[in-house]
């Protein structure tokens, strides 16, 4: 979820707690989302290589290191052994123009399924920035460069391309011997090292786009001051969502306006971590109908976006 629009749900949910003041209350939930992967390859029962892209215009020692750094996160998502992954060097005459046979042809020369090949990284020019309070003493300088690394993923037998990336990354230096250190000449050399160094990081920062993540978000849930309610919200606390809809469900039933919409709304919840939004926009819409609880709009247009 995009920070802004977590804070507008927390607005509107908190605006929904003073207007339903009149026996509801609103607590939160921390739980996961689970991110499915940017670009999703099948990795089940396949043999897979990483080749660094060696020639005229690419750094050999920081594309090897990123490709190494690249193989072991491969390894250890997978869970295969170490050394599994094997890395190789290849020198193309057009890195932009890989012919099927060459594809094949690299296939055969790492007897692997997946190929991962990276084919550069590429740095922009560094910027050196002040503190935001204007003060410009040696101590509050820094200097940032963005780095883009590209990966192409190709299928050895068939040679069909599966994923092209471009994963970036930022390098921040914050600390200088002497001022000397910000020449261009000398803050590039800087940025070398820090990238050779953070080969590892960005290695991972690559794998990330292949494989499914978790990250955590909060959610509120509606309840009441009787033990049902209380009930309820311990089990989906504990993640027992099951055992807390049986409660909601039957709550949603209520001739009561508003414990027919606070048990929608927490259905809608339920329905979400199922990964059913549609079904959750619906009980947010059977909730409206019963009671104007001011948060329903905010969490609705958030599951249809």
């Amino acid at each position: 979820m995009k920070k802004g629009g977590l804070r507008l749900l927390f607005i509107l949910l908190t605006a929904g707690t003073f207007l339903s003041s009149c026996g509801a209350s609103l607590t939160t939930v921390t739980m996961e989302r689970r991110l499915p992967p940017k670009h999703p390859v099948e990795f089940s029962k396949k043999s897979i290589a990483v080749f660094s892209t060696i020639g005229n215009l690419e750094d050999s020692i920081v594309n090897i290191q990123i490709s190494k750094a690249l193989s072991e996160s491969l390894e250890k998502r997978l869970s295969l052994r170490k050394g599994s992954v094997p890395v190789y060097n290849h020198f193309p005459e057009d890195s932009a123009r890989y012919t099927s046979d060459y594809i094949r042809e690299l296939s055969l020369l790492a007897d692997s399924d997946l190929l991962f090949i990276l084919n550069g990284v590429w740095a922009n020019e560094p910027v050196i920035l002040q503190n935001s309070n204007g003060d410009e003493r040696f101590g509050q300088t820094y200097a940032i460069m963005t780095v883009n690394t590209e990966i192409v993923v190709y299928d050895g037998i068939t040679a069909k391309e599966l994923a092209s990336v471009v994963s970036k990354d930022t390098l921040v230096i914050s600390r200088f011997v002497s001022r000397n250190d910000l020449r261009k000449s000398v803050l590039l050399s800087l940025f070398y090292q820090s990238l050779v160094d953070s080969a590892g990081e960005i290695g991972e920062s690559v794998a990330d786009n292949f494989f499914e993540k978790w990250e955590p978000i909060e959610r509120y849930i509606y309840y009441f001051n009787n033990s049902d309610w209380q009930n309820a919200l311990a089990f989906a606390q504990s993640f027992r969502w099951s055992e807390a809809a049986k409660i909601w469900m039957e709550k949603s039933s209520s001739e009561d306006a508003l414990v027919a919409a606070c048990a929608a709304y927490n259905m809608a919840l339920v329905c979400e971590v199922s990964g059913e939004k549609a079904l959750a926009a619906e009980w947010l819409n059977f909730a409206r109908k019963k009671y104007p609880l001011k948060p329903i709009e905010g969490y609705r247009n958030y599951l249809l976006r």
